[in-house]
């Protein structure tokens, strides 16, 4: 029977790059650990000075990096490069390193570097270039967006109207009523330009992605994404909601 090798993800602050290293270790089907990693000051040092090492590393906030060392280490992001090299310092070189994203360190630390085209990296043996992200969606959460798409819908492109925003108690005046009604004119712009977005991507999609189920999740994602603005606007104060409200245009 053939031993699992030994797997380590590093993961850092940030939930969008934590989810490309879980996805990548669950794609691979062999048992991994992760390792929360925490960051001091020193973290803003480029990585060519600070080299393989943990001086960059909050050890007290971080999980024990102990052995027996990794057969492979995969992180993401510059952050963890120190981190990464001093593992395979301490293992004699046995270790192997795949990093995502970008390192900003030179491309032969690494055993392979799996990016995508924003950060511009060159055609190397050990880079991968990849079109996008390694995310997944998860299936409950697409079913918890699926059930708020009527109530997240609904309430973006009909909260504007008079009649509905008087129904609110705390709207009986017709000076609050205006205002309200200026402030969310910004947010159902978001909407629109939402909306105008996705169909127009939707020829740039698989075929099997520009089905009705695929096009209605991601509808629902943004318009949960503007539901969430448009609630932190209604929870504001009268008085707050009289200030003028702009959105950029692109």
């Amino acid at each position: 029977m053939a031993i699992s090798p030994k797997v380590w993800v590093l993961l850092g602050t940030e939930r969008g790059d934590n989810g490309q290293l879980t996805s990548l270790a669950d794609a691979l089907g062999w048992p991994y650990e992760t390792k929360q990693l925490v960051y001091n000051p020193l973290n803003r040092c480029p990585n060519l000075l600070l080299g393989a090492s943990l001086i960059s590393l909050d050890r007290r906030k971080s999980s024990p990096l102990t052995a027996p060392w990794p057969d492979l280490v995969i992180a993401a992001s510059r952050h963890s490069v120190p981190v990464a090299l001093w593992l395979k310092k301490r293992s004699g070189g046995r270790t192997r390193l795949v990093h995502l994203m970008y390192a900003q360190a030179p491309l032969d630390w690494f055993d392979l570097l799996i990016t995508t085209p924003q950060y511009c990296l060159p055609p190397r043996p050990n880079v991968l270039h990849n079109t996008a992200p390694l995310n997944r969606i998860a299936p409950d959460r697409l079913a918890a967006a699926a059930s708020l798409s009527q109530t997240s819908l609904g309430l973006i492109l009909h909260c504007s109207s008079a009649e509905t925003v008087r129904r609110m108690s705390w709207t009986r005046s017709p000076l609050r009523t205006s205002a309200i009604r200026r402030a969310l004119r910004p947010v159902r712009s978001m909407a629109h330009c939402w909306s105008v977005r996705v169909r127009a991507h939707l020829p740039l999609l698989p075929k099997r992605c520009s089905q009705p189920s695929t096009v209605q999740r991601i509808a629902i994602a943004g318009a949960r994404m503007t539901r969430t603005i448009l609630i932190s606007l209604i929870s504001l104060s009268p008085t707050v909601l009289l200030l003028p409200l702009t959105v950029p245009h692109r």
